[in-house]
């Protein structure tokens, strides 16, 4: 009687297959990324057989390795980027004048989705590779005759400045040793500028970080100011959630527990900010910037601006903080910052070091815990080595302003 009732299962009605397009407005809404790589290949495999539309076909494949580098699969992620650059056949030309005819007769779609996953495909790639595929990018971005078009004329200027500061950044770093490294490095910002949109902050950014490592800092600096007033309607408003806006410091600090907390505002400006990382670069100069302007040499120091660079450099942290509040680097630098201060806010820069040094002795405790435990990981030992440095490093920082004199600040 049991192996009966099993086989009326299998008897059931098979669900419908899924034709192509079911697939993948199924997959955009899936959450597992794994089952979403099954859908864009089988929906792939489809358009394939069918043979209509190059475009879908290669948008399928592209999403598919967006899910693949999620999962950790960059090798798989580029083998399917490559796949998808040869199915919509534009700039793969062996024969250059070819390609550039072929680049100039693709639609707009085409010619942003191919050089959308040369850069790709530079990202996950490394070195003289990543090199290669940059330049494939732009050389497509670059030979695309879609500037007749106002919108679109504007969506490949904003592709090329994003693919310049790429391409610049591997040279600040990967091919940092390269002989002509610092030129092509400063070509690459400077083609990024003439495409800058006045929106987005990358191409100043770099260049200020250029500057820096040119040891230029006076140049870095009203370039890093430029790039802050891009981002700071988003950061100054995700900052007063946190209680670090600019006017929330104004007033005492003690009768914060009744305040309500504030809405946020400029909610588009907020959506529009830069990630984690890059604004946590911004900040970095920002600092750098105002530690130079307060060491010059100079009799007439300029107070002012090393406070306009200490204040972006809190408000930029301030808008990490109010995103995520467990990252240590955060709560430390904006100890830095209020420490960059003329004269130092040494009662903000203390709260925010001390915030640091709890956060470092609990990661402390755990991998004490893990040892305790039998865990040889070799990965332990070094982790620990770099904790026991980084809390050195905050407990001078703690040191050097007891020392600065707050005892004349007392509590009263």
């Amino acid at each position: 009687a049991m192996g009966k009732k099993s086989k009326s299962k299998i008897n059931k009605p098979k669900k419908p297959k899924r034709n192509a397009d079911e697939l993948l407005a199924a997959a955009e809404t899936e959450v597992d990324p794994q089952r979403q790589i099954a859908m864009y290949s089988t929906a792939a495999r489809l358009l394939r057989a069918a043979n209509q539309g190059n475009t879908k076909l290669a948008n399928a494949m592209g999403r598919c390795a967006e899910c693949k580098v999620s999962v950790g699969d960059e090798d798989g992620a580029k083998s399917m980027l490559l796949e998808g650059v040869g199915v919509l056949g534009v700039g793969n030309d062996v024969d250059l004048d070819q390609e550039i005819e072929r680049i100039s007769a693709a639609s707009f779609e085409d010619v942003s989705m191919a050089s959308g996953f040369y850069l790709y495909l530079g990202q996950l790639s490394i070195a003289e590779e990543a090199l290669a595929f940059y330049r494939k990018g732009l050389f497509i971005l670059e030979k695309s005759c879609c500037k007749n078009d106002k919108e679109q004329a504007m969506e490949i200027r904003k592709q090329l400045c994003a693919a310049n500061c790429s391409l610049a950044d591997l040279y600040m770093t990967d091919l940092c040793y390269e002989p002509d490294a610092e030129t092509e490095c400063e070509a690459a910002i400077n083609r990024a500028l003439d495409n800058d949109d006045g929106v987005v902050a990358d191409a100043l950014q770099a260049m200020a970080n250029l500057r820096l490592s040119q040891s230029r800092p006076d140049d870095a600096v009203p370039i890093i100011q430029r790039a802050y007033e891009r981002i700071h309607v988003g950061c100054s408003a995700l900052a007063r959630i946190v209680g670090l806006g600019v006017d929330d410091r104004k007033n005492d600090i003690e009768d914060d527990d009744e305040a309500p907390a504030p809405e946020l505002s400029n909610v588009d400006e907020v959506n529009a900010l830069p990630g984690f990382e890059f604004r946590c670069q911004t900040a970095k100069i920002l600092l750098e910037c105002a530690a130079h302007l307060s060491n010059t040499e100079n009799p007439q120091k300029d107070t002012s601006k090393v406070n306009e660079c200490a204040e972006a450099a809190v408000q930029v942290l301030a808008s990490l903080l109010a995103q995520d509040d467990e990252v240590i680097e955060i709560w430390y630098l904006i100890g830095c910052a209020f420490n960059a201060f003329l004269p130092a806010n040494a009662e903000m820069a203390k709260h925010h070091w001390d915030q640091a040094l709890e956060m470092l002795l609990k990661v402390q405790a755990g991998i004490e815990d893990e040892m305790k435990f039998g865990n040889t990981d070799d990965n332990l030992h070094e982790q620990m080595g770099e904790i026991k440095g980084q809390i050195e490093e905050v407990q001078e920082k703690l040191g050097s302003i007891t020392t600065a004199g707050t005892e004349e600040m007392d509590e009263g």
